[in-house]
């Protein structure tokens, strides 16, 4: 598990990026929920859109973030969003 600070100076970092492409969208720093040992803390993203387009959008890049934090800062956080669902395309051919 990485420093608290670290993992919480790694969640302001996208927390600021996120909301300065997608103004509205909030976010929740949760190290409270139950989680495995090697999982730094929770980071629950709420959007302000309700549109699936939308969320994809503010998911995806959230989520890119999220693993460039744990490639190079080696911080583990389980992104979650409330509020909306993610639509994933899946290519059920290669199954």
């Amino acid at each position: 598990m990485a420093d608290r600070a670290l993992v919480e100076q790694a969640a302001a970092d996208i927390i600021a990026a996120v909301t300065a492409e997608f103004p509205g969208t909030t976010f929740e720093l949760d190290f409270d929920t139950p989680r495995d040992d090697y999982e730094d803390a929770f980071l629950w993203l709420t959007p302000d859109d309700p549109d699936p387009e939308n969320l994809n959008e503010v998911w995806a890049y959230a989520i890119k973030l999220v693993q460039d934090v744990y490639d190079e800062k080696d911080v583990y956080l389980v992104a979650r969003v409330r509020g909306g669902v993610i639509i994933r395309e899946r290519d059920y051919e290669s199954e």
